[in-house]
């Protein structure tokens, strides 16, 4: 364990901070971490939106599952770990220093497409939300997926209407 209770994670060179970095996101070292598809996704809560209206206290908040890209994975292991590396001072001492693992690194980790202890997300439902054309937006549509779907329906922006 880290000073902040966090675990701690020893690294070394690039393919020794890759397995370890990998076996610890498999051991799901960093919370609410599931497989879909092969891909290691995190579910958070989603900031700013609206929450729970007056009578409505038992609404659970909107979910969001985000696939683990270099930079969530770097910023989700600041906030959960400490990654730390052995060096040597200039007396020949050796103490841990806190490092963040190179960008080839963390896209190293996440790119096997085995997860055995990682679970597949169950269960985890998430309302549409609606456009202001009454078009429901599902969470994490690409720009280019939304526009190909917008142009199958034929749907017209300024009446809200399929043409």
């Amino acid at each position: 364990m880290g000073a902040g209770g966090r675990p701690r994670l020893r690294t070394g060179a690039a393919p020794e901070t890759i397995r370890v970095l990998t076996a610890a996101l498999d051991a799901r070292i960093i919370p609410d971490t599931y497989v879909s598809d092969g891909a290691p996704v995190v579910v958070e809560q989603v900031s700013g939106a609206a929450g729970p209206t007056a009578g409505d206290d038992d609404v659970v908040l909107p979910l969001s599952s985000s696939t683990l890209k270099p930079e969530l994975l770097a910023g989700l292991l600041a906030h959960h770990t400490d990654v730390v590396q052995s060096k040597v001072n200039e007396k020949g001492d050796t103490h841990d220093v806190e490092v963040s693992p190179p960008a080839a690194v963390l896209a190293a980790v996440p790119a096997r497409q085995s997860w055995p202890g990682l679970p597949v997300p169950r269960r985890i439902i998430s309302t549409p939300v609606l456009h202001q054309t009454y078009a429901a937006v599902i969470a994490g549509l690409e720009s280019e997926a939304h526009q190909r779907i917008e142009r199958a329906l034929d749907w017209d922006e300024d009446t809200g209407t399929s043409k």
